[in-house]
């Protein structure tokens, strides 16, 4: 469905509305989950009801582990431990690190494969010399067909 329409977007109204359609489908999608998604972060929802407690009892020494481990932190301490914690998670975790060499390498690949073959679809697509900028907005039908068929394939195979 992204590239029939990526395709249209950038044959009729130019390259640059594509970025408009990811971002508006982006910020439908964040808006959507930020209302809709429930907290599932354990420390978040003990702080939620430790102050529903504290407003319904009026004990302001009702408090969870993290309130009070953050209350002694400094400024620079929480800097750190938000730089640092993210890096050692990377690689002192094996899965991470693997996901992390394995995203690198689909971008260097997918990177290499639309550098190389870009310059030879223009060539290829056009029809005619007054569209040698804009290739037809049905061509990337072929990416879509693609999609849909591997699609099909991992569903049959799972």
């Amino acid at each position: 469905m992204g590239p029939l329409v990526g395709s249209f977007a950038a044959a009729f109204k130019g390259w640059e509305w594509t970025i408009w359609e990811l971002t508006w489908l982006s910020a439908f999608a964040w808006i959507f989950l930020f209302f809709l998604l429930p907290e599932t972060s354990s420390a978040n929802i003990l702080y939620r009801r430790s102050r529903r407690l504290r407003e319904i009892t009026g004990d302001e020494k009702l408090k969870t582990e993290a309130v009070v481990q953050s209350e002694g932190m400094k400024t620079m301490d929480i800097v750190k431990m938000s730089l640092i914690r993210p890096i050692t998670l990377s690689f002192l975790e094996p899965i991470v690190f693997l996901l992390n060499l394995y995203i690198a390498l689909i971008y260097a690949l997918l990177y290499c494969w639309v550098s190389h073959s870009s310059s030879f679809k223009l060539a290829q697509l056009n029809t005619d010399d007054s569209s040698s900028s804009n290739p037809s907005p049905l061509s990337s039908m072929r990416f879509t067909v693609g999609h849909c068929k591997l699609g099909v394939w991992l569903i049959s195979v799972s």
